[in-house]
């Protein structure tokens, strides 16, 4: 609102610099709620929806702004003035009401019944697990993310298009106007493109869902974003195709990226990993608007060449990352299945009790400081069935932890009677566990409170029919629904 109201360069500057300081986290703050929300295959048309929220805003925005216009010198303020002062302060009187509207995550929201809150609970850790233990995000936390090379590629797949989305969205009325209209007839010329923008989203955000694929929904937008880019570079002399290629701009860029946001969001397991991985790659993919500001340029009106290659090139590299990125998640699945068959194979020659590893070495041996066994005491009373492990039941991160959720599986724990809790979100956790137990490896698992074993007793207890009869005595299993007579 006060850009409207600056009177100097350097007050323009300033309340762009402060707008950007209050607005940094929300994009990704958004995407990182809505994912604790909802399972993947219902996730994609929640996050399209949202995303689109901008495309409807510029579709919205240029009918309000070819109004608004018209107040031109009304007060002594011009019309752009007028259209940062209301727009503004609709914004301002919204967030007040957002402020007790936004809702926390599923464990700790209000108007949710217990049993509603048990059920979200319930149907989101089958499909996604739990995090490690709630606490602040640390420095050595957000190193510990960024040493996996898919986060980069994650960041770079999203920093691709914002360079072309923001350039349209930037550019695209002086791109307009440029065809012959009047400013009036601008900002109208602008609306259709970002309504079409919003409906072909949609919909690839509904076959994403219902096909529980991403890469190819990522593609195809991006490819048909390329082709409206080409149209742009190769044609001068016909208005009607050069519109119809802004369509193709504005549909392809803003359909992939919010399928790029999603996909890459919940493959991150737990609420650290999450958090950070969304945040990098919001943030460092919003660096591109740096470059998009440069690339269409005054003395480039009205053809705009040196734009038009800038923003196909890196659409080029956004659909080269989302290729890479698939790859790297096919080989880590591949490398964690593996690694299951390997533990797999190890159950046929159990560890014998001389040789199972009972007792910290003296270099695993460190004070476990009171807090932290207050936590992971809370964390093991917190269910009946606790299992620490590597990754989450949906993504585990090696092989004896797939393994261990795979015998709980087949023995039929109750999933509303089982949590589970992921040591690479929290290296204090990781070691302190470690520790509670004397035990020195991960995963485990407590059942009532009592620490049962790692994997391979699991497995040894699994074969001989004790795990089995262990966990019916305890009353973990899900119960069995007889067959209609």
């Amino acid at each position: 609102m006060l850009q409207g109201l600056v009177q100097n360069y350097s007050g323009l500057l300033a309340t762009r610099f402060f707008l950007g300081v209050f607005e940094t986290g929300m994009f990704p703050g958004a995407f990182y709620l809505i994912g604790m929300w909802y399972r993947r295959n219902e996730a994609q048309k929640r996050y399209s929806f949202f995303f689109s929220s901008t495309t409807l805003a510029g579709a919205f925005g240029g009918l309000l702004a070819s109004a608004i216009g018209k107040m031109d010198g009304m007060r002594g303020y011009a019309g752009w003035r007028w259209i940062f002062i209301l727009e503004g302060l609709l914004t301002c009187c919204v967030s007040f009401f957002l402020y007790f509207l936004l809702p926390c995550f599923p464990e700790e929201v209000k108007w949710l019944s217990e049993d509603e809150r048990q059920y979200v609970q319930a149907r989101l850790r089958i499909d996604q697990g739990r995090s490690a233990l709630e606490r602040p995000i640390k420095l050595v936390d957000v190193g510990r993310v960024l040493k996996d090379p898919k986060i980069i590629v994650g960041g770079l797949m999203y920093f691709g298009l914002i360079v072309p989305a923001y350039g349209y969205a930037y550019f695209s009325p002086a791109i307009i106007q440029s065809y012959g209209y009047t400013r009036i007839q601008t900002q109208l010329h602008s609306v259709p493109p970002w309504a079409a923008a919003f409906g072909f989203a949609m919909a690839i955000a509904w076959l994403s869902d219902r096909l529980k694929h991403r890469l190819l929904f990522c593609i195809f937008p991006i490819c048909v974003s390329a082709a409206g880019f080409a149209i742009l570079l190769a044609v001068h002399d016909n208005r009607n195709l050069q519109y119809a290629a802004l369509f193709l701009v504005a549909m392809g860029a803003y359909s992939a990226m919010p399928v790029i946001v999603c996909w890459f969001n919940l493959n991150l397991g737990g609420h650290h990993r999450r958090a950070i991985g969304s945040a990098w790659q919001v943030g460092f993919g919003n660096i591109g608007g740096i470059i998009s500001v440069y690339a269409f340029l005054d003395k480039d009106a009205p053809k705009y060449i040196p734009g038009y290659a800038i923003c196909i090139s890196f659409v080029a590299l956004s659909g080269l990352s989302c290729v890479t990125y698939f790859v790297m998640c096919k080989v880590a699945n591949r490398n964690r299945e593996k690694s299951a068959f390997r533990a797999a194979t190890r159950a046929a020659y159990p560890l014998s009790a001389a040789t199972a590893p009972r007792f910290l070495t003296p270099m695993q041996i460190r004070c476990l400081s009171d807090d932290m066994r207050q936590a992971i005491d809370k964390a093991v009373s917190s269910a009946p069935v606790v299992l620490f492990m590597k990754g989450t039941p949906e993504t585990p991160q090696c092989g004896f932890s797939r393994a261990s959720i795979q015998i709980l599986g087949m023995q039929g724990v109750d999933p509303e009677k089982f949590t589970a809790f992921n040591v690479l979100e929290d290296n204090d956790l990781r070691q302190g566990i470690k520790e509670y137990s004397e035990w020195p490896t991960i995963p485990q698992l407590y059942v009532d409170k009592e620490f049962v074993g790692g994997c391979d007793i699991l497995m040894t207890m699994h074969q001989d029919g004790s795990l089995a009869k262990m966990l019916e005595e305890k009353g973990v299993l899900a119960a069995v629904e007889e067959p209609p007579k």
